[in-house]
Formats: C-alpha cells, sequence, structure tokens
C-alpha cells in the first residue's frame, strides 16, 4: 500500500502514538526516560519532533510494552519462507 505521507511525517506519528501510549499507562516523561536509559530532554524531543535513535525507540517501546509491535516492520507475506526461495539469496545489495 501506497502511503503519502512524507517520513517525518511517519516520525511523528509513532511519537505521538508512544506518546499516547505512555499517558494511557500514566507514566511521566521523567520515569520513561529512567527507565529506558535515555535523557529526558530527548524524550521530550521525540516527542515533539519524532527525531530519536533506533536504539532508544526500542527501549522506549520496551517500557511501554510495546517492543513486539517491531515485528511488524517490513514484513511481507507474500514471500513465504527462505527455504522456498528457489533462487539464493544475494549476499550483497546492488544500487
Amino acid at each position: 500500500m501506497l502511503s503519502l505521507d512524507s517520513p517525518h511525517d511517519k516520525q511523528l506519528q509513532i511519537a505521538q502514538r508512544l506518546k499516547n501510549l505512555r499517558l494511557l499507562q500514566k507514566l511521566k516523561q521523567q520515569s520513561v526516560a529512567e527507565r529506558s536509559g535515555m535523557s529526558v530532554s530527548a524524550l521530550k524531543r521525540f516527542e515533539s519532533t519524532g527525531e530519536i535513535s533506533f536504539g532508544n525507540l526500542t527501549r522506549i517501546a520496551l517500557v511501554l510494552g510495546a517492543l513486539d509491535d517491531f515485528d511488524l516492520l517490513f514484513k511481507n507475506e507474500n514471500l513465504g519462507s527462505i527455504k522456498d526461495w528457489n533462487q539464493p539469496l544475494p549476499q550483497r545489495g546492488r544500487s
């Protein structure tokens, strides 16, 4: 499915979803930041701009009980199992 959202739009949507999850769990930014091993300012920046390192994002997701949601990233049911493929996997990508 093609999305008309920009990457920045997606970042902001994810930030808002995690902020909403934090608020639903009645957790303060300070608590989530401490539990995820990041600064409060980094968490505030993420919630307002969507900018964050992948490592910090996954640690926040862990604290909020949403880490398994990453299993859905880039998942393509049409690919089947690697064992089902007739061709060997490429050793490196091409430009």
